[in-house]
């Protein structure tokens, strides 16, 4: 099971939108989201990988002070696809972000977006979050040892989809977003990244139901947050015929035991892209 790691829950609230959970990225123009003229379909009215998350020892986990919300979100996904197939491993994220920098030339210390972290991958693999624990704190990413770099070169072959790039104009189109409900599924989670509420606490980003809240976002440049979709429900009665269900890496004290819900009509509006990477 991946060990948690967990602070002051002062520390954790961290009030409104800091540079600690942003991925800075070009600004680009926001586009009007089209509509969805025909409902999304699914032999499924409702997905929800919740349980085998907890079957496979797979927890929440907490970024804390450092902008690496798209990492974890695709590992995330690629974790839970290894625990599918019998081989459930925490994988190191912390890892990830130093293989991104050294294919990449950089020296950052977080906002990774999904081009550096597969670019990192394909060339240095991923290691075990034992041989390489995540910090969560925003400092210098130090080189791993020879073991960590050994081990993490037998998992760079990778299976990478992009249903939508980040380059890209903010907001999922109809098609984006009937790929995303058809691997939900497929039960295959989804790393994604949307605009997010600005300036408001944790506490506050959602409503009584832990759906986000549709105000406080900008929505004109790609800076966001990078989470992981891990189901849907399709409901007519929902701002644009449904909701999904987003993991996030705040801890299991954010929403509804780190988990929140956000309506198709706000994914149209504010999806920035969405990827899935499983290890071959």
């Amino acid at each position: 099971m991946k060990q948690m790691l967990f602070f002051p829950f002062a520390a954790v609230l961290l009030l409104g939108w800091s540079a600690t959970r942003t991925v800075a990225q070009a600004p680009l123009q926001a586009t009007v989201a089209p509509a969805i003229e025909k409902p999304l379909h699914s032999p499924k009215q409702s997905v929800d990988l919740r349980p085998q998350f907890v079957s496979y020892g797979l927890d929440v986990r907490q970024q804390g002070q450092r902008g690496s919300c798209q990492v974890f979100g695709m590992v995330t996904v690629a974790e839970f696809l290894l625990a599918k197939r019998g081989h459930t491993v925490a994988l190191s994220e912390q890892y990830l972000m130093w293989a991104a920098n050294d294919a990449c030339g950089l020296n950052r210390t977080d906002g990774f977006n999904p081009d550096l972290l597969i670019k990192g991958w394909k060339l240095h693999g991923i290691c075990d979050e034992a041989d390489m624990p995540y910090i969560p704190r925003n400092e210098p990413i130090l080189p791993p040892s020879e073991h960590a770099q050994q081990a993490a070169a037998k998992r760079a072959s990778i299976r990478f989809t992009s249903i939508k790039h980040w380059s890209s104009p903010i907001g999922f189109t109809p098609v984006h977003m009937q790929k995303i409900v058809d691997s939900l599924s497929r039960g295959i989670p989804v790393s994604v990244t949307f605009c997010w509420p600005v300036g408001l606490n944790d506490a506050q980003i959602v409503d009584k139901d832990s759906f986000l809240i549709d105000s406080h976002i900008d929505g004109t440049d790609k800076s966001g947050h990078g989470v992981a979709l891990i189901g849907f429900t399709l409901d007519p009665d929902v701002a644009g015929g449904g909701y999904f269900l987003l993991r996030n890496s705040w801890g299991p004290k954010f929403a509804d035991g780190g988990y929140a819900k956000i309506t198709f009509a706000m994914a149209l509006k504010f999806g920035t892209d969405a990827y899935i990477v499983s290890i071959r």
